[in-house]
């Protein structure tokens, strides 16, 4: 299995893509936090790039094509969350389990999470190649957790899409101002 770590900045207004490890290496950046200022700027699409090449590897777009935020790999969307609260990888539903920080702090395993921060997490079956991915706030940061079972930083660019979602969806104005 494989750990990434994604995590957001307000400080920088930046969005890093961390696999994990020792020591830990940056797979991309994006230059947003995602945390959006209304009538600030329109970031309806945002360029995830190598910190080396400063070259675009994938896309996030938000609401777009009936989808929340979608990651895009090479004009092909790799993972999505829609609008109706269902995830995709590759244009495929895959079946999760949202837990919300009270059922998980409520078990031992879990515990230390929830004093970390944890507001939730997924749990997706077999037909994904991520099992889990938790979710963290603390102030204006987000940061995900995500457990991959193939080892490519593809893997972590699809949980991107879940990491983000909460925040996207929690500034409900944003679809507004989308929309216009």
């Amino acid at each position: 299995m494989t750990q990434y770590l994604i995590r957001t900045n307000k400080d920088e207004e930046k969005t890093y893509i961390l696999r994990v490890g020792t020591p830990a290496e940056i797979a991309g950046m994006i230059y947003t936090d995602f945390n959006i200022n209304l009538g600030d700027r329109d970031i309806s699409t945002e360029d995830v790039v190598n910190p080396l090449s400063n070259k675009s590897i994938a896309r996030v777009e938000l609401y777009r094509n009936g989808n929340i935020v979608a990651v895009e790999l090479k004009r092909k969307e790799l993972s999505a969350y829609t609008l109706n609260g269902e995830y995709k990888e590759g244009g495929i539903v895959v079946p999760y389990r949202r837990m919300t920080k009270d059922f998980l702090a409520s078990r031992q395993e879990y515990k230390t999470l929830g004093e970390m921060g944890l507001t939730h997490a997924y749990f997706l079956g077999d037909e994904s190649s991520l099992s889990q991915v938790f979710c963290f706030e603390k102030e204006a940061d987000i940061s995900g957790l995500v457990n991959s079972r193939e080892a490519d930083d593809i893997s972590a660019l699809k949980g991107l899409a879940l990491v983000l979602a909460q925040r996207i969806e929690d500034q409900e104005f944003v679809f507004e101002f989308m929309r216009k």
